[in-house]
């Protein structure tokens, strides 16, 4: 196994290499398996809690993100926080960083979380707590992840509504709002309301050979749609606290 402080550039290397390696992957255009090895790096260090996948569609998901984690557990110690969570209803798959998804559920609970709700009726109405349907799914999840720390696949249960699964999307992968249902049959979201678009990129100035790979000069990490002229609270997590980044965020 190699060092858990893989440079950043050498682990994104390895993963697109394994990803090329799996035959359901590897059809997959080049600039579609590269943001997704993206996303798998910024979740093995802890720069996003979680990424919900959505640049990648095997015909198996849980199956094949399983094998390609496992084989990346046995190249770099920096994968074995990382898990595998689908839902099968949905098809839906998430990578994530077991140990910040469990401190963020925690601060949540607590009252303490950095995330507000939105409840999508005529009003908006704006929550600081987590809803109950929620809050119970997140006590379950965080449940078993302790239980089961180095587990490779977590199967959401397919119970899991519309009401949960929206806003539990949001708190994986650090959206400071999460919107949720006002009902488990609602089928209109946000409908004719004017929204603003925030995103939050990754911008590096290196002139070095990290870009060979093809990585573009600025990475959208996430993008944030909020009704117009209401004023997120982002906060970041990418500089003093992830200095694996610094050989590529900063001049050499």
């Amino acid at each position: 196994m190699s060092n858990p402080n893989t440079h950043t550039s050498s682990l994104l290397t390895l993963v697109l290499d394994e990803i090329n390696n799996i035959k359901t992957l590897h059809r997959s255009a080049h600039n579609k398996r590269l943001e997704f090895a993206i996303h798998v790096c910024l979740v093995a260090h802890g720069v996003r809690t979680g990424y919900l996948v959505d640049t990648l569609c095997p015909p198996n998901p849980t199956d094949t993100f399983r094998t390609l984690l496992m084989t990346l557990r046995t190249k770099s110690a920096v994968f074995k926080h990382v898990m595998v969570w689908h839902h099968t209803p949905t098809t839906q798959s998430f990578l994530v960083h077991v140990p910040r998804l469990q401190d963020k559920i925690t601060a949540l609970l607590d009252g303490a979380g950095e995330c507000v709700f939105i409840k999508l009726d005529k009003c908006l109405s704006v929550f600081k707590d987590p809803p109950d349907a929620l809050r119970e799914a997140l006590e379950g999840v965080r449940s078993t992840m302790a239980e089961s720390p180095d587990a490779l696949v977590l199967s959401l249960s397919e119970l899991f509504t519309q009401e949960i699964l929206i806003p539990l999307a949001a708190v994986v992968i650090d959206y400071p709002v999460a919107y949720f249902p006002a009902f488990s049959t609602q089928t209109s979201f946000l409908e004719r309301e004017p929204l603003d678009i925030y995103t939050v990129s990754f911008k590096w100035t290196s002139e070095t050979s990290d870009f060979t790979l093809g990585l573009g000069r600025r990475t959208c990490a996430v993008e944030i749609f909020l009704p117009t002229g209401s004023r997120p609270q982002v906060t970041s997590n990418c500089h003093q606290e992830h200095p694996l980044l610094s050989p590529m965020a900063q001049k050499p």
